[in-house]
């Protein structure tokens, strides 16, 4: 793993772990168990692409949204329930812009 540059994101990842994922979702993979139990060493961010519905969603980082946001990541986020309930109750008590943004493009286009 190559360390974080310094300022260019307040969470660890890694675009080859993210291209590793976005495959997997591509061709409906499920993620593979040996990268989920890696993922409790890589930080919250993998932690919970791995799993959406059991993450203690007080560490959750907006900015997760944003971080790989393919057809396939928006496609998977779509299927979160927990992220979606989350989501609506930020929205509703905080006036977040870019969260509404974000929201629309995974839960309002059909792609």
């Amino acid at each position: 793993m190559r360390p974080r540059i310094a300022g260019l994101s307040s969470f660890y990842r890694d675009s080859r772990l993210d291209q590793f994922i976005n495959f997997s979702l591509k061709y409906n993979q499920n993620i593979p168990e040996w990268f989920r139990n890696a993922s409790l060493n890589l930080g919250n961010y993998y932690t919970w692409i791995c799993d959406m519905e059991n993450f203690d969603y007080a560490n959750f980082n907006p900015e997760w949204l944003s971080a790989h946001f393919t057809l396939y990541y928006k496609r998977y986020f779509r299927h979160s329930k927990t992220l979606q309930s989350h989501l609506l109750k930020v929205i509703k008590e905080k006036d977040e812009k870019d969260l509404s943004k974000r929201f629309i493009h995974i839960y309002s286009y059909n792609d």
